[in-house]
């Protein structure tokens, strides 16, 4: 598969532990909890920290899948370490992280890249669906678990990136469709769906109506009646 490379190791061990979490919330079972915030705790400088690590693995989408990792930990009040800072203080430094990172892009005025350029040079035109859509699930998590100013930033960070993926081409609403790649060569204009290499991935529309889900939660139907 010519886009293995896209799904690195780091990435499916988060992915993982946003499963063994719950598994243990459900369970009481504790066989993984050790090696769990160990693993975690160890992205504390990397993806989970408030800046880019210069390493070629940490793509968007891996940051924002550790992301979830920590704020599904701190939605189960999964055991922390006293010592270390909470499971939802990494889970918003990470979101800070990727909310500068969607904003500094000159490309489609905004959106996540599907690559670190370190990687390839040619993806920095490119968009995907998978790490936008981790990242409004993240602030829209964030923005259920938090109240006051810290809401109100995460709300209005979720509506941004709906937003744009509607007016890029990747959130399609006239059918509720989503394109996984969207793309544009010049700094102008908004991005368009790629007419090839736009595969359908299911966890990709749960990342978009579970998003959803948390936002109608927060705010209610009213200021956000074309979103959910």
């Amino acid at each position: 598969d010519a886009n293995e490379w896209i799904f690195n190791s780091s990435t499916v061990e988060a992915w993982l532990y946003s499963t063994l979490i719950p598994f243990w919330n459900l369970t009481g079972n504790d066989t993984y909890n050790e090696l769990i915030s160990k693993r975690m705790y160890s992205m504390a400088g990397l993806e989970l920290g408030d800046s880019w690590a210069e390493s070629d693995n940490d793509t968007n989408m891996n940051h924002a899948a550790w992301a979830l990792g920590a704020v599904t930990a701190a939605e189960m009040d999964f055991p922390a370490d006293s010592s270390k800072e909470s499971w939802l203080f990494y889970a918003g430094q990470a979101q800070g992280t990727l909310s500068s990172t969607f904003a500094f892009s000159n490309i489609c005025d905004g959106g996540l890249e599907i690559s670190n350029v370190d990687i390839e040079e040619t993806n920095k035109s490119m968009k995907d669906a998978l790490s936008n859509g981790e990242f409004l699930q993240l602030s829209a998590r964030l923005a259920y678990l938090t109240t006051g100013d810290n809401q109100s930033s995460y709300v209005a960070d979720a509506v941004k990136v709906w937003d744009w993926c509607v007016d890029n081409d990747m959130v399609v609403e006239s059918n509720w469709t989503i394109n996984y790649l969207v793309t544009n060569t010049t700094a102008s204009g908004n991005c368009t769906a790629m007419a090839t290499n736009n595969g359908e991935y299911t966890y990709i529309y749960g990342l978009y109506m579970s998003a959803a889900a948390y936002m109608y939660n927060v705010v209610g139907l009213e200021r956000l009646p074309h979103h959910v």
